[in-house]
C-alpha cells in the first residue's frame, strides 16, 4: 500500500516493510525493527542485514487476486498449561484456569460496561459451553526451559522454547491469541514470588498474540476450582509463609497479595497479546501500569468506581479497534491505515508538553491514534478518529525533557483490526547559556539580571 509492505510469515504473524528504493530491476525495502533490507526481484529475493546481499529464495510476482485464501481467524483465545517433563500437572487445572479466565475476563467486561461499549469481552475456545484447556506435555526438565540458576537471563528463551513445543494444531501465534500457563518454575527460595517464574505478552499480528504466565499461579492457596471459592480467596490475609509478593514487597505477604499479582498479571500480558503497551500515568489504576496488582477493588462492592483498576482512555480505543473484542470491525479489510508524522515544533529541554502534525487515513476508516514515549515507556497520549482521513496538531504531556535522544512511537488503528506503527526521533538541545548583565553602584556589586 503506497510505500508500505507487508510480509505474513508461515505461523500468520505480520511483519512490516517501507519501501526505500525502486528501480527497473528490483524493488528495495527496509524493517528499522530487525534493520533488514530486502530487496524483490522478478525471479528472486536478496536480503541483508550487513554490507553483503545473500539471496533468500526464487520467487516471482504474482496479482493481489492470485493470493492465497487466508485461513478464517475465529478470534477465540486458546488455553493451554504447559508441564515439562519432570513436573505433574497440579489437580484440578482445568478448572482452576477457567475459574482464573473467568475473573480476568470480567475485568475486560467492567472496563467496556463502564464505557458503555457492546462487547463480549474476551471469547474462548469452547466445546459444550466450557472452555478447552490444552494440556501440552514438554519434552524437556523444567531446568531446561526455566535456565535454572540463571533464571532471570533466561525469560525470553523460556518464552521461546516454550512455544516452540506447542503444537500448531492448537494454534499459531500469528492467527490465534494464545494463553499459556507454564508449570516451569521451582519450589526453592527467592528474591520474589518463586524462582522460574515467567510473565510476558506480546501482540504478532491482527489476528494472534502471545501470553505466558508461570503456573505457581495455580497452587491450591491462590485458584480454587469453583467461583465462589475463588472470591473467598481474593480477600484472604492469611501470611504466605516465607514467600515474598512483588506488589506487597515484604516477606511473609497476604495470600490476597500473591493472587493479585498472578490474575493481575494474566489480564495486563494479555493486553499486551493485544498490542496495547505500558501506560505508568496512573500506576496505581491503569491495568498496564501497576493497577492490575489492585485488582480486588473491582470485586469490592464497597470501594468507588473511581478507584478501580482500569485500562486508560488511550489504551481503551485500542482494545475496541481489536479483531478480537471489537463488535463492530469491518471484514475483509486487511489493508492497514497509514500516517505522516512529524514535530509541529521542535521539543526543548525542560519542556512538559509535545506538539506534533499528524495526517492519518485508510481505505476504510480510522479508529484511533496512541503516542507512547520510550524514555518514559508509558503511554503519552492518543484521541479517537473518524472517517478515512484526518489531519490534525496533537499536544501531548510528557515529564520534562532531559538533553539527548527523544524517541515517541504512535500506533494507528482502523475499523478493520488493522494497525501501523511510526516513530519520530529527534534530539533536544541542552539549554543554551544564559547572558546576564551586571550593574554596579557605589563600586559594589547591586545584582546580576539575566536577559
Amino acid at each position: 500500500d503506497a510505500t508500505q509492505w507487508q510480509e505474513t510469515t508461515t505461523n500468520g504473524a505480520q511483519l512490516s516493510f517501507k519501501e526505500v528504493a525502486r528501480t527497473a530491476a528490483h524493488v528495495e525495502l527496509y524493517d528499522g525493527s530487525r534493520k533488514l533490507w530486502l530487496r524483490l526481484y522478478a525471479g528472486h529475493a536478496d536480503w541483508r542485514t550487513g554490507a553483503q546481499w545473500k539471496r533468500l529464495r526464487a520467487g516471482s510476482w504474482i496479482a493481489a487476486t492470485g493470493l492465497p485464501q487466508e485461513q478464517s481467524a475465529d478470534h477465540r483465545v486458546r488455553l493451554i498449561y504447559f508441564v515439562p517433563s519432570d513436573h505433574d500437572p497440579v489437580a484440578d487445572y482445568e478448572k482452576r484456569i477457567r475459574v482464573l479466565m473467568h475473573f480476568v475476563s470480567e475485568i475486560y467486561r467492567q472496563d467496556f460496561e463502564a464505557r458503555h461499549i457492546n462487547s463480549a469481552g474476551l471469547r474462548f475456545e469452547s466445546v459444550a459451553g466450557k472452555s478447552v484447556v490444552h494440556l501440552v506435555r514438554g519434552a524437556r526438565p523444567a531446568a531446561w526451559y526455566n535456565g535454572a540458576p540463571h533464571y532471570q537471563r533466561e525469560v525470553q528463551h523460556q518464552r521461546n522454547r516454550v512455544f516452540s513445543e506447542i503444537p500448531s494444531a492448537i494454534g499459531l501465534p500469528g492467527r490465534n491469541l494464545i494463553v499459556v500457563f507454564a508449570e516451569t518454575y521451582d519450589s526453592g527460595p527467592n528474591r520474589v514470588e518463586w524462582p522460574g517464574g515467567i510473565a510476558l505478552g506480546g501482540r504478532q499480528s491482527a489476528d494472534g498474540g502471545t501470553a505466558i504466565f508461570s503456573a505457581w499461579i495455580l497452587r491450591g492457596e491462590f485458584t480454587a476450582a469453583t467461583i465462589d471459592a475463588q472470591r473467598k480467596l481474593l480477600f484472604d490475609t492469611t501470611p504466605v509463609t516465607g514467600r515474598t509478593a512483588l506488589g506487597h514487597g515484604k516477606p511473609d505477604s497476604p495470600r490476597f497479595e500473591f493472587i493479585e499479582d498472578g490474575f493481575g498479571a494474566v489480564a495486563h500480558e494479555i493486553g499486551h497479546a493485544l498490542g496495547l503497551p505500558h501506560d505508568k500515568r496512573n500506576d496505581d489504576i491503569y491495568i498496564m501500569g501497576n493497577g492490575f496488582r489492585n485488582l480486588r477493588r473491582n470485586f469490592d462492592a464497597r470501594v468507588d468506581a473511581a478507584r478501580r483498576p482500569r485500562f486508560s482512555d488511550d489504551n481503551a480505543r485500542l482494545l475496541y479497534s481489536s479483531r478480537f473484542l471489537a463488535p463492530d470491525i469491518t471484514a475483509g479489510d486487511r489493508i492497514p491505515p497509514r500516517m505522516n508524522l512529524r514535530w509541529a515544533a521542535a521539543p526543548k529541554a525542560g519542556a512538559t508538553t509535545l506538539l506534533l502534525s499528524v495526517t492519518a487515513s485508510d481505505n476504510e476508516g480510522l479508529r484511533a491514534i496512541l503516542f507512547f514515549s520510550a524514555t518514559q515507556q508509558s503511554v503519552v497520549g492518543g484521541r479517537g478518529l473518524s472517517g478515512r482521513k484526518e489531519e490534525f496538531e496533537q499536544q501531548i504531556s510528557v515529564q520534562a525533557l532531559r538533553p539527548g535522544p527523544l524517541r515517541l512511537r504512535a500506533l494507528l488503528t482502523d475499523v478493520g483490526g488493522n494497525r501501523s506503527e511510526m516513530e519520530l526521533d529527534a534530539v533536544v538541545p541542552e539549554q543554551a547559556p544564559r547572558e546576564t548583565a551586571c550593574k554596579t553602584h557605589f563600586a559594589q556589586p547591586r545584582g546580576c539580571v539575566s536577559r
